[in-house]
């Protein structure tokens, strides 16, 4: 792999391992994304944010530029592995937020990773904040900011004494003194494939048409259309043979804040006629109303997202992000290092799952799961991943 297109500079050997590294730091970050998903977390829409471990490593390398590619080759990468752009504006976002916040913080020579993670993850929490009200269509959702708040304090220190550690052990790798003792557990389960369904020449119309549908869809306020942007939503994963549960894995993450938005909502909407009354509070039709409308938004937008995903597949997704690319290049852009890692870390995927084995569940809360056999599975894969690479 050269990492350069023929109408570009290619790259020199410094700068292909300068974004090796960082593909390889984003491979990282999504499979630690992955293998959170097998960690039992009692609160229902809160993550850890393991993921944020690679970007919190690049940080305390002093690579503020590197941090900022690793989050946003992260997002692209989701975008294209996992595919719901619902969730892509709650993650771009959120880390946008969350890295102006954290990247000031850890150059502090007094700054602990671990305050900085917290501070990137209230940030983040804020970011998810912001794009909700917009999907929703209302502030209300900020009802819900104590409880993110908390929970954000205690997964960012968490991601933050992972992420030190592991960042005291891939120096050992860069080093070359680290020992590769570490087994490589069985292997994980594959990452879901997301093959498309629609010709290529149909990709970029489809794109275009859910952008559309959700430029309506959050703008409408009658019935009529937005019984339209259901119905096509519908149709959208009928035609990309969406089944149930992956809907319902759509739909899970939003749930929680979308609770809190209707209870605030019928909390504080007190106009129109009484329908009932909730202890002291009145239920009245406009409360209904309005609670019904952001509910119907959500879930036509969420089904838009996994139908466009469906019809379009990771494959379409990435062709479509090359295309997206040609302009750049032809305005003298470099484009070519971005690419790289892009390319090093969808090249890597496959590889680290199947080093990674699947978490504990067991003893997945003990403190030296935190503290030193996580770190080390990131060692580990680094050292696996760098190796491939190179």
């Amino acid at each position: 792999m050269t990492g350069a297109t023929a109408d570009t500079t290619p790259l020199s050997p410094a700068e292909i391992r300068h974004w090796t590294r960082i593909g390889t730091l984003c491979a990282l970050s999504l499979l630690l994304g992955y293998l959170e998903t097998f960690l039992p977390i009692p609160i229902p829409g809160v993550k850890l944010g393991l993921a944020n471990v690679a970007v919190l490593v690049a940080l305390a390398q002093g690579d503020v530029g590197g941090a900022c590619w690793v989050a946003l080759v992260k997002v692209t990468a989701t975008c294209l592995l996992f595919g719901n752009p619902v969730t892509l504006a709650y993650s771009l976002v959120g880390t946008l937020l969350s890295l102006a916040c954290m990247a000031p913080l850890s150059q502090l020579p007094t700054m602990r990773l671990e305050m900085a993670s917290v501070a990137g993850a209230l940030a983040h929490e804020a970011g998810q904040l912001l794009v909700a009200q917009a999907l929703l269509g209302t502030p209300l959702v900020w009802y819900g900011a104590p409880a993110l708040a908390v929970a954000g304090c205690v997964t960012g220190a968490i991601s933050g004494i992972v992420a030190r550690r592991a960042a005291e052990l891939l120096a050992e790798v860069e080093q070359g003194t680290a020992d590769d003792t570490g087994s490589s557990p069985d292997a994980a389960q594959a990452l879901p494939e997301r093959p498309g369904v629609l010709p290529p020449n149909l990709l970029a119309w489809a794109l275009a048409g859910y952008a559309v549908l959700v430029i309506v869809c959050m703008h409408a306020r009658a019935a009529i259309p937005l019984a339209v942007c259901g119905s096509l939503a519908l149709a959208g994963c009928r035609a990309g043979r969406v089944r149930p549960r992956q809907l319902g894995r759509a739909l899970a993450p939003t749930l929680p804040l979308a609770v809190m938005t209707l209870v605030a909502q019928v909390a504080s909407n007190q106009h129109g006629s009484v329908l009932a009354h909730v202890g002291p509070l009145a239920l009245t039709d406009a409360a209904v109303t309005s609670s019904a409308t952001m509910l119907v938004r959500l879930a036509t937008i969420t089904m838009a997202s996994v139908a466009v995903t469906a019809l379009v597949g990771s494959d379409g997704l990435a062709r479509c992000a090359r295309a997206a690319l040609v302009p750049l290049h032809a305005t003298g852009v470099a484009t070519d290092g971005p690419e790289l890692a892009l390319s090093t870390t969808m090249r890597l995927l496959p590889l680290l799952v199947s080093q990674a084995g699947r978490p504990d569940a067991g003893t997945v809360w003990s403190r030296a799961f935190w503290t030193d056999e996580l770190p080390r599975l990131v060692q580990h894969l680094y050292r696996q991943a760098l190796r491939s690479a190179s």
